[in-house]
């Protein structure tokens, strides 16, 4: 239980660190080339896509709160997963 509750956290920790830089690069002015960009996009996509899907940004004023919806889960599970170690 400790090993597969330090794995999730782990990589909690890893999608989380992913989705920071995603919102920076999404602030300045970057590469889509970039293999970190390209990384981190294939990475975080498919958990921000469905998040988006629910909360449109129309309804939100233009703002794509997806990263923050996905973040405040992120924080839930590596702290439910810290709990069970």
């Amino acid at each position: 239980m400790f090993v597969i509750a330090f794995v999730v956290a782990t990589l909690g920790y890893a999608v989380g660190t992913l989705l920071l830089i995603r919102v920076v690069y999404s602030m300045v002015s970057h590469n889509e080339e970039s293999p970190i960009y390209r990384f981190t996009y294939q990475v975080t996509e498919p958990l921000l896509a469905p998040i988006r899907k629910l909360v449109p940004s129309r309804v939100t004023a233009g703002l794509d709160l997806s990263p923050a919806i996905v973040g405040f889960g992120l924080i839930i599970v590596i702290a439910v997963a810290s709990r069970l170690s």
